[in-house]
């Protein structure tokens, strides 16, 4: 064991001292019902939207506490797109010459790599992170900026579940840090099953799964109480 005691409850590990939010891929060609996995592969988007009051909830709570925010997006480039990718995203796609950026998800430069204009914005003063594939660690400086604000705790939102945020949170533990996802912040679109059982092997191996209600105590300080944030269609 290293020097350091272990923080066991998740209420010493999300000290507003020590967490950051990582908010991950709400980006349109996730989110949108205008982007490219509902009108390329016919994702319904809609459960994910349901997340985004609660999403919100949890940025307004920790620009309140003073928990920083760090905003997590995939950027695709298919100049420089590594083969592997193309090859597991575009299975049904037999000639490399006829792939366009539109093929691509959250492609750089278009509209459906931006945030979601139904969520808050990132202020000025929150690193945007882009990140050329799942792991928001790989070929990132999201490391060095965990380092430099002092965070030993990653609370994860955003999507999806099983797939960037898993990707993330497994080597964020990997590296020394405690992670929790808020559960009812973060959604899969490949369903709820997948949701749920990301869920579950996120608290069996990697750490807590706790709601945004029970968060944001840790955080807000005393005050009124925290903005209602009306349901986003």
């Amino acid at each position: 064991m290293s020097g350091n005691a272990p923080l066991w409850t998740a209420a010493e590990q999300l000290d507003r001292a020590r967490a950051a939010l990582i908010v991950v891929d709400l980006q349109n060609d996730f989110t949108h019902p205008d982007g490219h996995l509902a009108r390329r592969k016919g994702v319904d988007v809609t459960p994910l939207r349901r997340r985004f009051p609660a999403a919100a909830r949890l940025v307004a709570g920790a620009r309140r506490g003073g928990v920083p925010v760090i905003w997590l997006s995939v950027v695709h480039d298919l100049e420089a797109e590594p083969a592997n990718y193309l090859a597991a995203q575009l299975r049904g796609q037999r000639d490399a010459q006829a792939i366009t950026a539109d093929d691509v998800l959250a492609h750089r430069g278009t509209w459906g790599s931006a945030w979601d204009a139904a969520l808050p914005a990132p202020l000025d003063s929150e690193p945007c992170i882009e990140k050329p594939g799942y792991d928001g660690f790989h070929r990132t400086p999201l490391s060095g900026t965990l380092d430099a604000l002092g965070v030993t705790t990653l609370v994860f939102c955003g999507c999806n579940t099983n797939v960037c945020i898993q990707a993330t949170a497994a080597t964020g533990f990997a590296r020394g840090y405690y992670t929790i996802l808020a559960s009812d912040a973060c959604a899969a679109l490949d369903g709820e099953d997948a949701h749920a059982a990301a869920l579950a092997t996120h608290r069996k191996y990697y750490g807590h799964t706790v709601t945004v209600s029970e968060i944001l105590p840790h955080w807000l300080p005393p005050g009124p109480p925290e903005d209602n944030f009306p349901a986003i269609p």
